[in-house]
This record gives structure tokens, sequence and C-alpha cells, in this order.
């Protein structure tokens, strides 16, 4: 493990870390290559509808997600 001097928090083991099962989970299912926390973040930004959908489910938010946004 790398030390930053600018990281305020670690978490004691990543693999198991939330971010880390859902940046896994998200790369596995729209099969695209999401190494790094980094990489996930510029998927959102290509992919805002398919994110908010799937940090929806991986919440297990309860209600309606409705038909998207209106264009």
């Amino acid at each position: 493990m790398t030390v930053d001097s600018d990281l305020l928090w670690q978490p004691a083991n990543p693999e198991q870390a939330q971010a880390t099962k859902f940046r896994k989970h998200v790369a596995q299912k729209y099969n695209v290559e999401l190494n790094t926390y980094e990489d996930l973040l510029k998927w959102t930004f290509a992919n805002p509808g398919e994110f908010w959908s799937e940090v929806w489910d991986w919440e297990g938010v309860i209600g309606d997600k409705g038909a998207g946004p209106v264009r």
C-alpha cells in the first residue's frame, strides 16, 4: 500500500469496501473496465442514467424510478 500525504482516510480492507464492490458490480454488469475509483467517476459522468439506476438498486431504494428524464 502506498502512502498519499493528501489522503484523509482509507478503509482497512479496500477490497471489502462497498465502493469497491459497487465499482466491480457496475464493471461486470456493463462489461466495462473500471479498475479505479477515478474510472468509475468518469463512467458516471458519461452514463448518469445508468449510474443512478444502479445506485437505486444497490441501495435497495423502495419506490418507483419513473420513466426517466423528459427530453
